[in-house]
Parts: structure tokens; C-alpha cells; sequence
């Protein structure tokens, strides 16, 4: 009775994959490390002048970028061998806890409109609210999935503007804006279509129990 609640939208996991997360973190910290890294040269060698820094740069600076470079390759592709790993690992423990990707998916949301609400955008508050007040159903693969993309969408939109030059951080937040009301959209429609499945199923049952013990006199 509740094959409407089956869809063709229905998608299969999709986590953001540890090697990405790796990758992003090594190039959001690729700076800050090279400045600290330049800072305590400078500091154990004194150059004299500016001419004795910009060689102390030239000099140093292949070494310090090319061992960051490499350190991140190394631990990017690591995290990529040992996915796999994890992924049987995690589908071990899920076949044995039907609940996990209902409890995941309600972390997911948790995290995201946490993490949304850091981000320089009040005009997103509204579609927050929305979405942490809204009717979830977590072991429905349909909410999970848009869990999963809102904590995706948040994820890697913060990660683009602490990367991003200035100029572009006013469009960035525009568009993570109008993603999250899309999802806090897509949301309410989802949880409509499944208060009207779930009214239709209960006129279904007491149709049946009507057709079968007869009209109730309770209010004759």
C-alpha cells in the first residue's frame, strides 16, 4: 500500500570520498604552511637585507613546497587505497544495524544546517528553518538522500570560500543560498507527498474495516 513512496528518484549512496576530504584540506592549508614554514627560516637564518630574504626564498622554498606536495599526494593516495576498506567495513556494520543510515542521515542534517548557519549568509536562515522544523523521515532513502546533499552542498561550499578570492565570495554565498532553498524546496514537497500517502493509507484501512464490520453507530 505504499508503493508511491518508491520512486524513480530514489538514489544510492553517494559520501564524499576521504581522499577528496584529504586533498581539499592539503590545499586549503598549502599557504598557511608555506608562510609559517618562510616565517621560521627567516627566523633561524636573520637575512640581512631584502636581497638575502629573496634568496633565502628562492633557496628554500622548492624544498618546502616540493615536500608538501609530496606528503599530500602520499596521504591523498593513501586515503584512496584504504577506502575501500572502510566502505566494506561500514556495509559490514550497516547489514547489521538496519538503523545506521537512518542515524547518518540524521547526523548528516544535523552537521549541515550547524555548518550552514556558520556561513556568511542571512538570507539562508530562513530555508534553515525550514529545514531543521520540516517533518524528516530518516529511514526513508529518499530523505536520506537529500540529507546526504545538503551536507555535501554545505561541505564543500564553505571549503570553496575559505579558498576563494574576495571578489568571488558574494557569489559563492548567493549560490549556496539558493541551493539550500532548493533542498529546504524539495524537502517540503517530499514531506507533503508523504502526508498525503500516509492520509490515503489510512482512508484505505478504515475503508476496509468499514466494508468489513459495517458503518459505526458510535456517533448515531
Amino acid at each position: 500500500m505504499h508503493k508511491d513512496r518508491a520512486s524513480a528518484s530514489d538514489r544510492p549512496s553517494a559520501p564524499i570520498l576521504p581522499w577528496r576530504l584529504i586533498g581539499g584540506a592539503f590545499l586549503h592549508f598549502v599557504l598557511p604552511f608555506y608562510l609559517l614554514a618562510m616565517l621560521a627560516a627567516i627566523v633561524r637564518e636573520r637575512p640581512a637585507d631584502a636581497e638575502a630574504l629573496l634568496h633565502l626564498a628562492l633557496r628554500v622554498s622548492p624544498a618546502l613546497l616540493g615536500g608538501y606536495v609530496a606528503t599530500a599526494i602520499a596521504a591523498t593516495g593513501l586515503a584512496a587505497l584504504i577506502d575501500p576498506l572502510l566502505r566494506r567495513r561500514r556495509a559490514g556494520r550497516e547489514a547489521r544495524d538496519p538503523r545506521a543510515a537512518a542515524i547518518r542521515s540524521e547526523r548528516d542534517l544535523q552537521q549541515a544546517v550547524i555548518a550552514a548557519r556558520a556561513l556568511p549568509n542571512p538570507c539562508m536562515e530562513a530555508a534553515l528553518g525550514q529545514i531543521a522544523a520540516a517533518r524528516w523521515n530518516h529511514d526513508d532513502p529518499r530523505h536520506q538522500a537529500l540529507a546526504r546533499d545538503l551536507a555535501e552542498a554545505v561541505e564543500s561550499s564553505t571549503r570553496a570560500l575559505a579558498t576563494a578570492a574576495p571578489d568571488r565570495r558574494p557569489a559563492l554565498t548567493e549560490m549556496i543560498a539558493a541551493t539550500i532553498a532548493h533542498i529546504a524546496s524539495a524537502q517540503a514537497e517530499l514531506a507533503a507527498a508523504d502526508a498525503r500517502a500516509d492520509e490515503t493509507q489510512a482512508r484505505i484501512v478504515a475503508g476496509y474495516v468499514e466494508a468489513r464490520y459495517g458503518p459505526s453507530h458510535l456517533h448515531s
